[in-house]
C-alpha cells in the first residue's frame, strides 16, 4: 500500500486499512503531515495519511521519499556515475526543512532553502541543521546559472552578523527562537 499526495477518501481509507489488516505493508513517499495550498490554506499531506493507517492497523509505515536517507545516497551516486558534476557542486534546493534541508544536511549535501513554501525565515533558527544558503525564491538563482559568476551572497543570512558585533540567532538553544509558538506542529513526526 503506497500513500502519497492528494485527494483521499474515507472510502479508499477504508479499503487501504483493509489492505493492511491482510498484511499489506505500508509505504508513504513523504511524513509531511500538511502541506501549503496557498499563503493562507493548507492541506492534510501524506504523513497525515498514513499517521491514520499506523494507529488503525498498528502498522509503521516507511517513508520512500525526502528526508529519507537511501533516497538521497541513491541520487548522489546516480551523479557520480553520470560524472555530471563533481559530488562537492551538489546541491539539494528545497522549501521545507523538515525534508528537504534535513535530508541534504543527512547526506553531506549543501543545501540551498527558498521561501516560497512552508518554512519562514523565523522559524530556521528552530532547528539544529541548517541550510548552506536562503533564498526568496528560486528566481534569486537565475543569474548566477546564466552567467556563471557565483553571487556575493553565498552565506544563509542565518550565518551573517545581525547587529555588527554577533551571529545571527540559529540554534534551538538560542534564546530568541523561543520568542513565539509556532502556529502548528512540524510537518513530520
Amino acid at each position: 500500500m503506497v500513500v502519497g499526495e492528494g485527494a483521499t477518501t474515507f472510502e479508499k481509507m477504508t479499503k487501504a486499512h483493509e489492505c493492511l489488516e491482510r498484511g499489506a505493508r505500508l509505504l508513504a513517499t513523504n511524513p509531511d503531515n500538511w502541506c501549503p495550498v496557498s499563503s493562507v490554506k493548507t492541506r492534510p499531506g501524506a504523513g497525515a495519511t498514513a499517521a491514520f493507517l499506523e494507529a488503525s492497523t498498528g502498522r509503521r509505515a516507511y517513508y520512500l521519499g525526502k528526508p529519507n536517507g537511501y533516497m538521497f545516497q541513491r541520487a548522489r551516486r546516480k551523479l557520480e556515475e553520470l560524472a555530471l558534476c563533481q559530488l562537492e557542486q551538489v546541491v539539494m534546493i528545497g522549501d521545507t526543512m523538515e525534508t528537504d534541508i534535513r535530508g541534504a544536511f543527512e547526506a553531506g549535501l549543501h543545501s540551498y532553502l527558498v521561501l516560497t513554501g512552508s518554512t519562514t525565515l523565523e522559524m530556521i533558527g528552530d532547528y539544529v541543521y541548517q541550510p548552506t544558503r536562503v533564498l526568496q525564491s528560486i528566481a534569486d538563482l537565475i543569474e548566477e546559472v546564466t552567467t556563471g559568476k557565483i553571487s556575493d551572497r553565498l552565506d544563509s543570512p542565518m550565518f551573517r552578523p545581525s547587529d555588527g558585533n554577533k551571529l545571527a540567532h540559529r540554534h534551538q538553544t538560542d534564546i530568541f527562537a523561543f520568542h513565539k509558538p509556532r502556529p502548528r506542529p512540524a510537518m513530520t513526526k
